[in-house]
């Protein structure tokens, strides 16, 4: 069987993908508020929500959502 699936690298497309997208929208010229701030023109956090979605839909693909235990 599979014991282990390297991810990373399309971990860090999704992140950086998502980070170019919002960043080419962004309007902001504060770069406090571009990067860090957790405001809704942050590119971290569109790049952490882009990241997230990904790790959810590749543990529904191979099998591992919903196996923690409580």
């Amino acid at each position: 069987g599979i014991r282990k699936i390297n991810v990373g690298s399309r971990l860090k497309q999704s992140f950086l993908g998502a980070m170019r997208n919002a960043a080419s929208r962004s309007h902001s010229v504060n770069p406090y508020e571009a990067i860090g701030s957790g405001l809704e023109s942050d590119v971290m956090v569109a790049g952490r929500l882009a990241m997230q979605a990904e790790v959810q839909r590749l543990m529904k693909l191979f099998g591992s959502s919903g196996k923690a235990h409580s």
